[in-house]
């Protein structure tokens, strides 16, 4: 990603509504309407932090609250990250995500998480014979207990016989969801039990796909051995890092670099998911055959 990319600011508005209430009264309990707006604040945060890291910062604002209704216009400001992260959730229209998370939240119906397979090549979902399109993007939201919980004090709590929630992008331009009494159950919080395996630290040859001359902790992707496909890394060693910021080390892609490398592994109950960060370039072999030591 470059410095551009990492600056860009990308804004989304949208509107919360719940319609209804108690009998002619139109209302709702406070505590539950005001844990909803927080909610949406966390979730978003939680979001961010999931799929862009450090590299993305990210403010939420209400902007107005229409009077005598529970109309709630939030704006979304995102600095940054290669990820929309209300596309992801699903909440910006038009999600190139299919539908984004709450689509798949909706096809889900309820079901519980643990009873869902991931195809590992597509990231689609299985249950029950079923196949429902998703991403490696919305599953990781849909495996995330924050933003799991988060949805469910918005669509879940403040929903009852008598209201509804409807979100609709800016000047109510597309309804992108609605959730009615039938529809609860489909946002009900399900915690995931994660557990994290112990790190493993592990010597190997790379070769290095994608560097970010912004920040050693996002951007970078690496080609393990026997693997053809990139995948992200971090860069915890800081005299390599201050080489490639002074431009006194140049490599290629088709260059080996001989690297100390801390493997972390995530296990949500449903896949394993790894996270690798080189702790130390150990060495530097140029794709010309003349090796250095870094």
């Amino acid at each position: 990603m470059t410095v551009e990319q990492q600056k860009k600011t990308t804004e989304t508005n949208f509107e919360l509504v719940y319609e209804g209430g108690k009998a002619e009264q139109h209302k709702i309990d406070a505590d539950v309407l005001g844990q909803s707006l927080l909610a949406f604040s966390e979730l978003i945060r939680e979001a961010n932090e999931l799929l862009n890291g450090s590299s993305s910062e990210i403010s939420i604002e209400v902007t107005a609250q229409k009077e005598g209704s529970f109309e709630t216009w939030f704006s979304i400001a995102q600095i940054g990250g290669s990820l929309n992260v209300a596309e992801v959730l699903g909440i910006a229209g038009g999600s190139v995500f299919s539908g984004g998370l709450v689509a798949v939240l909706q096809k889900l119906k309820g079901r519980k998480v643990h009873d869902v397979v991931i195809d590992e090549r597509s990231q689609n979902l299985v249950i029950d014979g079923e196949v429902i399109e998703s991403s490696e993007e919305v599953n990781t939201l849909l495996h995330s207990n924050t933003v799991r919980k988060g949805l469910s004090h918005i669509f879940h709590s403040p929903v009852s016989r008598e209201v509804t929630a409807k979100l609709y992008t800016e000047n109510k331009a597309e309804q992108v969801l609605e959730v009615g009494f039938e529809q609860i159950n489909y946002f009900r919080n399900q915690q995931v039990a994660i557990k994290e395996d112990s790190i493993e630290t592990v010597k190997k040859y790379i070769r290095i796909a994608a560097i970010n001359f912004a920040t050693p902790k996002s951007g970078w992707k690496m080609i393990l051995p026997d693997d053809v496909e990139a995948v992200a890394v971090k860069i915890d060693d800081e005299a390599f890092w201050k080489k490639v910021q002074t431009s006194s080390t140049r490599f290629s892609i088709d260059d080996l670099f001989y690297v100390e490398l801390a493997i972390k592994t995530t296990d949500n109950g449903l896949t394993e998911r790894k996270s690798y960060t080189i702790t130390k370039v150990i060495a530097h072999s140029p794709a010309d055959g003349k090796d250095k030591m870094v």
